[in-house]
């Protein structure tokens, strides 16, 4: 470079090899310098693989500004020279989008990168941006897309599909991929996935499914929570002595979150299956309970009156 004249082919030449090597030592300033002083030497537009450089160095300066100009200007150039854009312009124009914030920006990066390049990671990352910017339609759509296309394989990309089925209004879909996850030992079979397995078919109203899994449940939790679910589900079925045997099975392990349901499944069991008595004993402890007590108290006067009506008709015979 010292020396005079020098061919502008080779000092060009020699100056970008001086912006590389620059680089390559994370002298990132004295790369713009050698990049500054080629535009100098130049006459017309830079081209591409300069740009390139400049943004690079400028986004490992975290002047994240200047790196958005230049890998925009990368990306305007190739496409009015109708080059080929390369995926890591994408990937780092992404990337200084996301340091500055600009979540729309790096939805539309990831949506191209989508279209370009079809690969897993930029289907879940777009999934994942849609969801930071609450356009959960999206979200759906995109992920179940990807789904669909096999590149939704981890247990945290599974589980977040599930819920994002559940979310959406889609239990039986957000059932369906959670019990394969579990099939194929990608999700622990644990007390929290199965709860929300359980959650899911009952939201598909598919009530079987739904107490297979609560039995699971039941096996190993040590409160009583599961089984009261399934004396729900059974007093909606009508399968009073099935309501008897879980609800009571609930209220002997304890620790539930609402042990006065336990108790009104029990009494409204008794009630169907004419067993008056021993409503009255469930009801009288529900009234005990105070998220239970008003409900409680109406099903006592009910039973009460029952007892009453039938002594009056065993006196009238």
């Amino acid at each position: 470079m010292a020396q005079d004249p020098i061919p502008e082919s080779l000092e060009k030449g020699t100056l970008f090899s001086l912006a590389q090597l620059s680089m390559a030592n994370g002298n990132y300033g004295k790369t713009i310098s050698f990049l500054d002083r080629w535009d100098e030497v130049n006459q017309g537009l830079a081209p591409i693989n300069n740009n390139v450089l400049r943004a690079q160095a400028s986004y490992q300066s975290k002047d994240y500004k200047n790196a958005a100009k230049y890998i925009e200007s990368v990306i305007k150039q190739a496409l009015e020279q109708e080059t080929e854009a390369e995926e890591t312009w994408y990937i780092l124009q992404r990337a200084v989008y996301f340091e500055l914030k600009d979540n729309k920006k790096v939805t539309a990066i990831l949506e191209q990168m989508v279209r370009l390049f079809n690969k897993p990671e930029y289907w879940l990352q777009l999934a994942g941006m849609y969801g930071e910017l609450e356009q959960e339609d999206k979200q759906l759509a995109v992920m179940e897309a990807a789904y669909q296309q096999g590149y939704v394989t981890q247990k945290s990309e599974l589980m977040t599909l599930s819920q994002i089925y559940y979310f959406n209004g889609l239990p039986y879909k957000a059932a369906k991929v959670l019990s394969q996850g579990i099939e194929q030992k990608i999700i622990e079979k644990n007390a929290k996935n199965l709860k929300f397995l359980a959650q899911s078919w009952q939201g598909a109203k598919e009530a079987d499914k739904a107490i297979a899994v609560l039995n699971q449940l039941a096996s190993i939790t040590d409160d009583g929570n599961a089984d009261l679910t399934i004396a729900e589900i059974y007093l909606q079925q009508g399968k009073s002595d099935l309501v008897i045997k879980h609800a009571e099975q609930a209220i002997t392990r304890g620790k539930l979150t609402n042990s006065g349901n336990a108790y009104l499944a029990l009494g409204m069991a008794n009630v169907n299956l004419k067993q008056l008595d021993s409503a009255l004993e469930a009801f009288k402890s529900a009234k005990e309970i105070p998220s239970s007590q008003r409900m409680a108290t109406q099903w006592l006067k009910f039973v009460e009156q029952e007892q009453q009506n039938i002594k009056q008709l065993a006196a009238h015979k």
